[in-house]
């Protein structure tokens, strides 16, 4: 495994493989601020928890998600998760957080 930080693009991107020396693969992406990018359905950092609802509400994980902290749209095992602080967007994952 390794992790690759563009902290002054807020993007994390974390790469495994499956063989020692194997080509790598990206396993999970993280966007902070200060990055400008947005979800294909125009979520990004800053975003409201209500645009992420209106968004990805078809698609919220109702046992994971936790109103005004956290948003899972698909899974925790494969998913977008949106990490929320005061009604705002902080954090957007898009991976596998548990296994």
């Amino acid at each position: 495994m390794q992790e690759w930080t563009y902290s002054d693009c807020g993007i994390q991107l974390h790469m495994g493989s499956y063989k020692k020396r194997g080509a790598k693969v990206i396993e999970s992406i993280t966007v902070t601020a200060p990055s400008q990018l947005a979800t294909s359905r125009g979520i990004r950092i800053g975003s409201t928890e209500e645009e992420v609802a209106q968004a990805y509400g078809q698609f919220r994980d109702p046992e994971e998600s936790r109103t005004g902290t956290f948003f899972v749209a698909g899974s925790i095992y494969g998913g977008l998760l949106f990490t929320l602080l005061n009604g705002k967007v902080v954090k957007i994952f898009l991976g596998a957080a548990a296994e």
